[in-house]
């Protein structure tokens, strides 16, 4: 496949993913589910689709993945933006406890000690 013809596929892909986009959205709407949801769903079908066609250039996967990491930012950032900061500063005790009472650094402490032990024999 020519280098015009990858980005010409690229732009189609492009375009139906942003066409699928709207009734993705209306659907999981009416159904009380998050978008996050379909958007992920049509991102696992596209990779399916490009496995078993095998049609994609390595040019075209290459921008394909950038525009994936461009929109995981885009999704962090949103998150953030969303948070609501006195509530994670009110919880941010009960997670220091839980990091470090939990499976965090106590159980790796213990385990430290009792590899010690058993190679000091």
């Amino acid at each position: 496949m020519t280098e015009g013809a990858g980005y010409g596929l690229f732009m189609l892909v492009l375009g139906g993913v942003v066409l699928l986009a709207v009734p993705i959205r209306s659907a999981l709407r009416r159904a009380t589910l998050p978008a996050l949801i379909g958007f992920i769903g049509l991102g696992l079908c596209l990779s399916a689709a490009d496995r078993s066609l095998g049609g994609v250039t390595r040019a075209l996967h290459d921008q394909i993945e950038m525009l994936a990491q461009l929109g995981l930012v885009a999704l962090l950032f949103r998150v953030g933006l969303e948070s609501d900061l006195d509530r994670l500063i009110g919880r941010l005790r009960r997670v220091v406890a839980a990091c470090i009472f939990g499976p965090g650094v106590v159980s790796r402490l213990l385990g430290y000690e009792a590899r010690r032990g058993a190679g000091a024999k």
